[in-house]
């Protein structure tokens, strides 16, 4: 596989590594394997969102819950 081609699994063991257990994602075909790879890790909470601003809010929300200001 190319390094084009499998950028999704390097990027998925990437967010495994850092020990990432939440992404936010606006569904698109692009990426649809490292959507697939996170949804399918129990590990990982997926949160789909409908617009890229959305994004900012789960961000700040969870800013707030470890007790930083956004």
């Amino acid at each position: 596989m190319s390094a084009q081609a499998d950028w999704p699994d390097r990027l998925f063991a990437t967010l495994k590594r850092a020990d990432i257990r939440q992404v936010g994602y606006v569904p698109g075909a692009g990426y649809s394997r490292l959507i697939d790879r996170c949804r399918a890790d129990p590990q990982i909470r997926d949160v789909v969102l409908t617009t890229e601003e959305e994004g900012v809010a789960l961000k700040d929300r969870f800013r707030v819950a470890i007790g930083v200001k956004p």
